[in-house]
This record gives C-alpha cells, sequence and structure tokens, in this order.
C-alpha cells in the first residue's frame, strides 16, 4: 500500500447511522446518459472539491456549492463528480446532497466500506468511484455487490495495464482512467494511450486528471472526461467550462414568432432578431395560411442580410403543407407539445426526408426521449404549455444531460423578465412578449430584441471583472 494511500485511510470517515436506505436504478441510467460521448467531444463531468493534498485551498472555492452546481451546468457539463473525503479534499456527503438536483452526481472518494456507499445513495449520487488501487485493502466485490444492490452505477478507475483484469472482473458499468497515479500522486499524460486498446469497446470510458483544454483532443474512444483542478482554481467558472467543451455561440438567437404579414418580416429584420417565425398550424390564433406565407417569403428574399425564417408546424399540418413550407423556410419547428414518444420520433424522421433543418418544440413538463434525431438540431422548451406554468426562470441544465442539441427558452418572455428568464440558455422564442393589442409591434420587437442582447454583454462584462 503506498504512503499516500496509508496515510488516507488511516483517517477514517464519519458516518451517520441510516436504515432503508431506497433502491433507485433511474440514477445509474441517467448518470449513463450523461456521460455518453457528444457531438465531436467527450462529455464533460465537472468535479467539485475544496482542496487536494497538494492544494490546502482553491480560489474558486469562494462560489458556494449549489452556485457552483448551477454554473457547471448551465455552461455545459453533462454530470458532476463530487468528492466527499474529509481530511485532504475537505468534502461531505452534503455537497452531494446540494449538487445532485442540477445533473446526475459521482460520488468520489476512497471508498472501502459498504456504509459508504450507502451514504452514497442517501444523499443523491447517481453513481459511485471505485477504484481498483485500494483491491488490497478491502473486498471491492462485497462494495461492487452493495452498489448494484442500490442501483447506482459503478465508475471503476485504473491507472496502469496491470489494474485493468481487476477492473473487469467487477463488471464496471464505465471504466475512468486516472492519468495520476495514487502511489506517487505524479501524472502521467499517456496512461489512457496504454490502457484503452485493451478495454472492451462496449465500456464507456472516462478519462480523469490533469486536464486543462478542449475535451476535443482527448482520443475519441473517449465518452466522458472528469475534470476538477482546472475548474476549481477560478470562479470564472463559464469561461473554464467553454474551454473545456468549446466556445460558446458567436452570438445567441433571438426568434420573433408569430409574424403574419410581410410588415412583421421587415419590423423583425431591423431588429437583431436572427430568425422570424410564422406559424402554419390552423388552430392557432397566429395562423398563416401557406399561400400568404409563400408571398411574404417571396417579398422578403430580394433583400439582404435577412434572419433565417422558420415555418411551425404540428402533426396536424398537412404533408402537402409541409412540402410547401420546408422549400420556403430556412427550418422546420415541429410543435410535438403533449405527442407520445413513438408518434414524435415517428413523426421527425418523415421530416427529416425533406432535406431541411429540424427544431422541435416541447412541454418544460413533458416526457421526452432520451435522444434525439440528429435531423434535430435545435429544442425550443415552452414553459407555459403542458405544465402548471411555474418552472419560469428554470435552467436548461436538465435538458443538457442527454442533448446536444442548442436550447431555445420559450413561454412569457417579456421586456420585464427576459434577461432572468434567458439566463443559461441559447436562444429565446417570443411571440405574445412582441405583441400589443394582439399583433406584432414593431417598437416591441426592437425593444426586447436590444434588452436581450445588452444582457448578454453585461454578463460577459461581469464575467472579465
Amino acid at each position: 500500500m503506498s504512503d499516500f494511500l496509508e496515510k488516507l485511510l488511516a483517517h477514517k470517515m464519519s458516518l451517520p447511522k441510516l436504515k432503508n436506505v431506497k433502491r433507485d436504478p433511474s440514477r445509474k441510467v441517467n448518470f449513463l446518459k450523461a456521460i455518453s460521448r457528444k457531438v465531436g467531444r467527450p462529455a464533460l463531468i465537472a468535479e467539485i472539491k475544496h482542496a487536494t493534498p497538494t492544494i490546502p485551498k482553491f480560489e474558486g472555492d469562494i462560489v458556494q456549492t449549489g452556485e457552483r452546481a448551477r454554473r457547471y451546468c448551465e455552461s455545459g457539463a453533462s454530470a458532476m463528480s463530487v468528492v466527499v473525503e474529509p481530511t485532504f479534499f475537505k468534502g461531505s456527503f452534503d455537497d452531494v446532497k446540494i449538487a445532485c438536483p442540477f445533473a446526475p452526481v459521482l460520488c468520489k472518494g476512497f471508498f472501502v466500506t459498504k456504509e459508504e456507499i450507502d451514504c452514497a445513495a442517501y444523499f443523491g449520487a447517481s453513481a459511485v468511484l471505485l477504484i481498483t488501487a485500494l483491491s488490497g485493502y478491502t473486498d471491492l466485490f462485497q462494495i461492487r455487490a452493495r452498489i448494484r444492490e442500490l442501483g447506482l452505477a459503478a465508475l471503476v478507475e485504473v491507472h496502469e495495464p496491470s489494474e485493468l483484469e481487476t477492473a473487469l472482473r467487477l463488471e464496471p458499468d464505465a471504466l475512468g482512467i486516472n492519468r495520476r497515479n495514487l502511489k506517487t500522486l505524479k501524472i502521467d499524460s499517456n496512461a489512457q494511450e496504454k490502457i484503452i486498446p485493451l478495454v472492451p469497446p462496449h465500456i464507456p470510458l472516462v478519462v480523469e486528471s490533469h486536464i486543462r483544454s478542449s475535451l476535443t483532443q482527448l482520443p475519441h474512444e473517449s465518452s466522458a472526461a472528469l475534470v476538477g483542478t482546472f475548474l476549481m482554481e477560478g470562479t470564472d467558472i463559464e469561461e473554464r467550462v467553454r474551454t473545456l467543451v468549446g466556445p460558446p455561440l458567436t452570438h445567441k438567437i433571438v426568434k420573433l414568432c408569430g409574424l403574419r404579414s410581410s410588415k412583421d418580416f421587415e419590423d423583425a429584420k431591423q431588429t437583431k432578431c436572427t430568425h422570424m417565425g410564422v406559424n402554419l398550424i390552423a388552430q392557432s390564433k397566429r395562423y398563416v395560411p401557406v399561400d400568404v406565407f409563400q408571398e411574404m417569403v417571396k417579398r422578403i428574399r430580394a433583400q439582404n442580410n435577412i434572419p433565417k425564417i422558420v415555418a411551425v408546424v404540428d402533426q396536424t399540418v398537412s404533408d402537402k403543407v409541409g412540402r410547401q413550407a420546408s422549400q420556403m423556410a430556412d427550418l422546420l419547428q415541429f410543435h410535438a407539445i403533449e405527442m407520445a414518444e413513438d408518434e414524435m420520433i415517428r413523426k421527425i424522421n418523415d421530416l427529416s426526408k425533406l432535406s431541411v433543418e429540424i427544431w422541435l418544440a416541447i412541454s418544460s413538463k413533458q416526457r421526452v426521449p432520451d435522444h434525439l434525431p440528429l435531423s434535430v438540431k435545435g429544442v425550443l422548451v415552452d414553459y407555459d404549455k403542458g405544465g402548471s406554468g411555474q418552472s419560469h426562470g428554470a435552467h436548461p441544465g436538465p435538458f443538457r444531460q442527454n442533448w446536444n442539441q442548442l436550447l431555445i427558452r420559450a413561454g412569457g418572455i417579456s421586456q420585464k423578465n427576459v434577461g432572468v428568464l434567458s439566463k443559461g440558455w441559447d436562444g429565446i422564442d417570443v411571440a405574445s412578449g412582441i405583441e400589443a393589442n394582439g399583433k406584432p409591434d414593431a417598437i416591441r420587437m426592437k425593444e426586447l430584441t436590444r434588452l436581450f442582447y445588452s444582457q448578454g454583454e453585461k454578463d460577459v462584462d461581469r464575467d472579465e471583472t
């Protein structure tokens, strides 16, 4: 046993006495979905820890755990890791409880007893770290059995190829490759190169330690990357997450919807909006017949530098109208609110044959598929329909766990609340908020768009100070 591990394990964790810890298999499922590889890069598991054996206190630790967890998820993290070891990392299970409402949490520690696993489950963890380097100090197979009994995911960690046989016998739900040697605390940046070729391809791989740049640079076999120290070193959380997962959008999306005439198109074009939406659903109070829509598009297409044109459809719109709309619009927005999952996917696949970009519109309270067809490039989440109306201000973190698409906030957005309700989203969709007397209003369009972008500029300034 290494000096560091012996020193660490000499400090026993103080654990609460728990009874009847409940099994919850959905946690394992949610964690594995969250760490599945994203488009072009591994998923990010963002870590919360307060210290390390070599760093007594992080500069960024002035940000409270709940606030950090929220900002991680809003910026692009898919899951979180929380270190609970109290002596060298200053952690606690309370941090797991605080973080788990925002995304699936990996409870990370040097676990050698089943009681520690019970605590992880009790405080809300979705997964538990199991370190093969501890195999000489405890019966890892008994601990693995307890993880399985509680319905949690087991992230089994190795550092050297010699540990892989034990790791695979533990039947990992995911395999972590720690580039830090726990015997010496030194980093081997090539550790994953030695291990990856030996791992069965069906096992998700998580690369850990000493990651400070874009995740696209990691091996393409990596499902996820666990990053802690780099993220904890500063309070500029959003910028650090973006360094890992990619740059923010060059400009955020503002879709002005419910436009009904060529004049509305002209008024919208004078704003900084990126998208103009026209509703082709006959049951809508903002309905525009397809022939009127075609004439609107013809007129505005004669000009330069126009926003993208969006045709809004649902399952009641005929195939003929859908084809006509796809020939005129830059993208189709399919309203699937209250639709069953299988019917939703079938309709999306039908629309995909039209060779046009697709956005999906859903309710914030709606049951939706874990994975969307690749033809879906954006998801509009409506907080006014299909729910209680009490979800205003909700962040997009839960939706980012499974989806890589653009996430656009809709419902109840006005000049008074646009700064609050748009926070963390890739853009907004506004209809009633730009209307006066039930019709699109040029002044309201311009003012709401101005407020949205000025709020974004303030956020950038605040991050840089």
